[in-house]
This record gives C-alpha cells, structure tokens and sequence, in this order.
C-alpha cells in the first residue's frame, strides 16, 4: 500500500508535533529517485525560531525520520526505529544512552522515566546518561540525532528515538507508564529476557512481541 503524497506531508507534521510539540508548516513533498521514500520539506517553528527541516516518509508511510539520520529499517513500538546496526556493547553488555538537557521539557518528563527503567537492569546493561552533558559519546549522539534535537534515546544501537513519549497516553500518568514499558521491553529484547523477574512481567511479554 502506497500513501499519497498529501498523505506523507500530514505524517510528517504529525511526527513533528508528536516528537518536539513543535507547530510545522508544509512547504512541499516531493518523491525520492530510487528509494521507497518522499521527501517532506517544512518549516518548523520551536525555541530555535523558525528553521526549514527535510523528513523522510516511507511510501507505505509506516516510518518517519530526519534528513542525515540514520536510515531506519522500519517504526517499532512506542515511535522508537529499528537501526540495521549490530548491538553495541561495553564489557559484554548493552550500552544505553540518554541524551537531553534541564532547559528542555521534554527531556524532563523523559529522563525520570529513563532512569527509573534503567536501574532495574544494573547487572544487565551499561548506562550512559549524558542529561546536561554535551562532550559524552558525540558520535552516537550526532549519528542517532544529527540536527543535534533531544530528548533522544539510543538503545543498544538498535532501537533509537528523537523526541519523548508524551504522546503515548490520553492522561500523562498513563503515557509515564506506557512509556516505562515500552522502554522496558525494548531493552530486554538487548539482554535477552534479563532479568527475567522484570522480563518476564506479562505487559512486557506481550509488549516485545510486537516488537
């Protein structure tokens, strides 16, 4: 199923609202010679002021992205992408990155989510929390958000996203607890099902077989 190209412009100021809160204004859409894809141009007006940005749409329209990101393969659970990227590790485990600052809202509903998930994997997984960092792992940083936007969440190098969960639940305590799961499951798709007390939860289950 091919989506229209009215279609791939509505998708990609839907992704801009539901990833920044950012209002969008559509300038054109245009086809890409030799890709599944178009090619969306707007204008998006945030804290930065007004900037013109490309996204990416993919024809069957299940996937959005930024110019000079990383190519996803496909959209999983909670907007997060599916890199082609082998997991990347630190002594045998999954390395997981947060990246965001205290000046950003979105960073500030996120970060506590990802902290508290996190910290049910100590033994299981590395973290790299780079909140008010700006030096740390520049280049998983500039390679997963190369327009520099955060929040963004770097999973093992394969699931990753720009942008926070805020628009998972119709009440915000409802997307903090989507979002916890969703995060939960993804990274127990990285250890394998470790641990499995907190893995094993049927929520989860049924979580990462949509994954």
């Amino acid at each position: 199923h091919v989506i229209s190209p009215e279609d791939a412009g509505n998708k990609a100021l839907d992704f801009v609202s539901r990833t920044f809160g950012a209002k969008a204004e559509l300038i054109n859409v245009s086809e890409v010679r030799n890709a599944e894809l178009y090619e969306v141009s707007l204008n998006i007006s945030d804290i930065r002021g007004t900037h013109k940005e490309k996204i990416y749409i993919t024809k069957d329209g299940r996937t959005a992205f930024f110019g000079g990101m990383l190519v996803p393969e496909r959209e999983t659970i909670g907007n997060f992408l599916v890199s082609g990227e082998d997991v990347c590790k630190e002594d045998g485990k999954p390395v997981v990155y947060f990246f965001g600052h205290s000046g950003c809202p979105h960073c500030l509903w996120e970060h506590p989510i990802f902290e508290n998930v996190t910290a049910n994997f100590t033994d299981f997984i590395s973290v790299h929390d780079n909140f008010d960092n700006f030096t740390a792992d520049e280049e998983v940083f500039s390679l997963f958000s190369p327009r520099g936007y955060v929040p963004t969440i770097v999973l093992g190098c394969k699931f990753y996203r720009v942008g926070s969960g805020e628009t998972q639940g119709k009440k915000e305590e409802e997307a903090k607890e989507e979002e916890a799961k969703v995060l939960t499951a993804l990274i127990c798709e990285l250890t394998d099902g470790k641990p499995e007390n907190v893995c094993n939860a049927p929520e989860i289950r049924e979580l990462r077989e949509k994954i």
